[in-house]
């Protein structure tokens, strides 16, 4: 689905709080569009900044847009991932490359399929499942033979594919490495205090315009606010949807073993890590897992930080990783 210029700070349904008074009139704006995806950064312009700071910044963010765009963009009739699926080159460039090696890491690392080939499945099934009572096994095996991550290599600098018809989708990792990339320019031009939030990633260092650590409150109804400093998170999946056929919950995701849709009361995922190239890996790759398998995974990975919404008897819960910081505050934020 494209989502070209969503509202800014909706990411499915989530409000980031940086709003206040003090020190706002020292921050600066900039928004656009990545991948297709809605982009804001809101930072504080470091102090002893030569006149043409800002737009000396933004010069350089659009030079990442466009190489970005044109490596990962399926909105970019000539990107690289355009011409990979239409069989046309086979060549990558390095961010494509960065983002390919990483995703597959990730599948090899957490044995999830990550659904980044599943576009004929999705196209078989409908929309939100649509076709669920008229697809048949004939249908889905006739798909299976190009669908699967594990149909398509990265080697010397070229994509092979076991199948000319396998055709992928790098969006979640790719806008997280979007992310990444704006997060180095502002480093680089020594920025310590800033917001920057695409598609479905926020990403924070310092503090927002009120002096505060970046507030990211769950859901607008509810209490759970996460504080974020030099942090990275990443959403996946939209809380208060999901796909119900038969009394039977799926999530959006296959299983592109089976071909068939996932059936997982799993609605969301939160995942915070050091930056947005891991959390949009691993946040797709929990989803992608199921509650049962994403939490067995949590408990033997220690190390991360996250929150996991689902549905028990037609009601929302949550699991939290028990080193996650989260403050409980319904009153309005200084």
């Amino acid at each position: 689905m494209k989502r070209y210029l969503l509202p800014l700070f909706a990411l499915v349904g989530y409000l980031l709080l940086f709003s206040g008074c003090g020190t706002q009139e020292e921050y600066k704006t900039i928004s656009g569009v990545v991948m297709g995806y809605s982009f804001k950064i809101v930072y504080k312009t470091p102090p002893y900044a030569p006149w043409s700071f800002d737009s000396d910044l933004k010069r350089e963010l659009n030079k990442y847009i466009q190489d970005i765009d044109k490596s990962l963009s399926l909105y970019h009739k000539g990107s690289v991932i355009n011409q990979i699926n239409n069989n046309k080159s086979m060549e990558v460039d390095s961010i494509f490359s960065v983002v390919f090696r990483e995703t597959k890491r990730a599948a090899q690392y957490t044995g999830a399929a990550l659904n980044i080939t599943s576009k004929p499945l999705q196209q078989l099934w409908g929309y939100n499942l649509i076709h669920y009572h008229t697809v048949t096994d004939e249908q889905v095996q006739e798909v299976l033979p190009y669908v699967g991550f594990d149909k398509i290599y990265l080697k010397e600098g070229r994509i092979v594919k076991d199948d000319p018809r396998v055709t992928i989708n790098l969006n979640t990792p790719g806008i997280g490495y979007s992310t990444d990339l704006f997060a180095q320019v502002l480093q680089t031009h020594k920025v310590v205090n800033y917001m920057i939030e695409a598609g479905e990633a926020i990403s924070c260092k310092g503090v927002n315009p009120s002096g505060f650590p970046w507030r990211v409150q769950l859901d607008r109804s509810s209490s759970i606010v996460l504080h974020l400093n030099d942090k990275s998170v990443t959403i996946h999946g939209k809380l208060y949807e999901l796909i119900r056929k038969d009394n039977r919950f799926f999530s959006y995701l296959f299983d592109t073993k089976t071909g068939y849709p996932s059936e997982n009361p799993l609605v969301n995922v939160i995942i915070i890590e050091e930056n947005n190239l891991t959390t949009g890996l691993l946040s797709l790759s929990l989803f992608s897992m199921g509650l049962e398998r994403s939490i067995q995974f949590i408990e033997s990975h220690p190390g991360i930080q996250g929150l996991l919404f689902y549905y028990e008897d037609d009601v929302l819960k949550t699991y939290a990783t028990s080193n996650l910081s989260t403050r409980h505050e319904t009153q309005y934020f200084p």
